[in-house]
């Protein structure tokens, strides 16, 4: 190191000698002191951001957003329209759709404050939501229906009714205990599971328990979710089903709108037209306590459905289900069996989500006092 510094020191006039005028001048000219930069002034409270700062919050904003989505709010589809949210293809229909939404709601500034009141912020993407259950309809057919503002302030009234967010989980232990509904690990895609085992309703039905606990699955399926996911998965396990046990059969017996089994064993193994009729009436008021609610406060949350172990008892109430049921739900529900089922459960479900009773590796044992508390 000395060696190095002492050829340094004897090779710079060498150097420098050798170096422009110009140069050699600048080089041997002392360096001035640095100048004291004075501090900005505080900016008053009545001096607007400037431009740059405005820019460094916009730009913070929106890392922000995306870090809360998962993904970009706005991406190039592939039609080279938008790709909203990471899923809705835009297009000038959908576009005009949403910013008339968005003017009639904040027409009404009362349900925007009432909708913060019960934690269900209409946000673009709550309304986008609606906008594709209304297949993009935001003014009613004719007089076939409200206007989707006002099928929006009807979610948000029966919320607050229903005290949804709120809701204490001794207020579902009844209906819970058994452990018919609960909501237990995620798909592959982060989609929160919510399991189903219907073998576990028991007779009397009831209407208003069954809703509260419906009500109270989902909006724990919601609170599970990881950014960027909007819907759930479901997973009915039919092992152990009979016509005895399924919950709109109970209500439908307790009502008498139903032929007895003793009847349907002698006549065969379906029931006349006209029990069919007052049947569908009666499971539609049934179903009323669980499938109206998903559809019809909360739209789009819904990813798939499968069903596994079904026997043939669950074919004749499919068919009443499925006749209440849009094209696009019924497509999202698939029935599965044969030695290809826990290939098709695992394409989409990790082992660890499902119990080990149904190709899954949990051994988990439901526990309602756990599970709720």
């Amino acid at each position: 190191m000395g060696l190095l510094y002492g050829a340094l020191i004897t090779f710079i006039p060498t150097i420098k000698s050798s170096l422009p005028a110009p140069l050699t001048a600048l080089l041997s000219s002392p360096v001035p002191d640095t100048p004291v930069t004075e501090p900005p002034a505080e900016r008053t409270a009545a001096e607007p951001p400037s431009k740059r700062d405005r820019k460094l919050w916009k730009l913070n904003f929106s890392a922000m957003k995306r870090k809360l989505l998962g993904r970009s709010a706005k991406a190039p589809g592939a039609d080279g329209g938008v790709l909203l949210y990471g899923y809705y293809q835009m297009n000038d229909q959908k576009w005009a759709a949403l910013r008339q939404l968005k003017e009639e709601v904040d027409a009404r500034p009362e349900l925007r404050r009432h909708a913060r009141e019960v934690q269900h912020e209409l946000t673009e993407l709550t309304l986008l939501r609606f906008l594709e259950v209304s297949y993009w309809r935001v003014e009613k057919d004719g007089d076939a229906g409200p206007r989707l503002v006002d099928v929006i302030a009807r979610t948000v009234e029966w919320r607050d009714q229903m005290g949804a967010v709120a809701m204490a989980p001794a207020a579902v232990r009844a209906p819970a205990a058994a452990g018919k509904l609960y909501v237990r690990g995620a798909d592959r895609q982060g989609r929160p599971v919510i399991h189903f085992r219907p073998a576990r309703e028991h007779a009397p039905f009831d209407v208003a328990a069954n809703t509260r606990l419906v009500v109270y699955t989902l909006e724990r399926a919601l609170r599970a979710m990881p950014p960027g996911q909007s819907r759930f998965a479901v997973v009915v396990d039919c092992a152990g089903f009979t016509l005895g046990n399924f919950p709109p059969v109970a209500y439908i017996k307790e009502e008498g709108n139903f032929p007895p089994v003793a009847y349907m064993k002698e006549e065969g193994s379906f029931p006349p037209v006209a029990y069919i009729k007052e049947a569908r009436l009666a499971v539609t008021g049934a179903l009323d306590a669980s499938l109206g609610v998903m559809m019809n406060h909360y739209p789009m949350r819904l990813g798939y459905v499968r069903i596994v172990n079904a026997g043939r008892g669950l074919n004749f109430f499919w068919k009443i289900i499925a006749s209440m049921l849009q094209e696009r739900t019924t497509k999202k529900i698939s029935f599965l069996g044969g030695p290809a089922t826990c290939d098709a459960l695992l394409s989409e479900l990790p082992p660890q989500a499902l119990p080990d009773t149904i190709c899954g590796t949990d051994t988990w044992t439901y526990d309602v006092d756990q599970y709720l508390f």
